[in-house]
């Protein structure tokens, strides 16, 4: 997904901001870290990957990243970076369904109207 006035993809922008220690900084990642949250994960039987990648599932193998975050809690609705990736998602959700673009085909045919 690329969003209105963004020159790279979702899924771009989301590893260049991981790779960057400033952004990383930025990001208060040490605060979180050594915040509360981290101890909770600790506790879970398997390994729990921080970085997530969200995404529209159109069909099995078929989806529209909308976005990403550092997650370190246990829901979205806990911090507000997480938070602001829920409404992207839903923002994206609602531009396919007024768009019909509910499914991989329906998808093709509005990129293919856009040309």
């Amino acid at each position: 997904m690329r969003y209105e006035g963004t020159a790279d993809n979702a899924l771009q922008t989301l590893f260049e901001q991981w790779s960057d220690p400033e952004w990383l900084v930025n990001c208060r990642i040490s605060e979180m870290l050594l915040g509360k949250e981290k101890a909770r994960l600790k506790d879970r039987p398997r390994h729990v990957s921080w970085l997530r990648i969200y995404a529209i599932k159109l069909e099995p193998g078929c989806y529209i990243i909308t976005g990403g975050a550092i997650k370190l809690t246990r829901t979205m609705q806990e911090r507000e970076h997480t938070l602001a990736e829920l409404g992207k998602m839903e923002q994206v959700r609602n531009f396919l369904i007024s768009n019909q673009a509910i499914d991989a085909d329906g998808f093709v045919d509005f990129l293919s109207e856009l040309q």
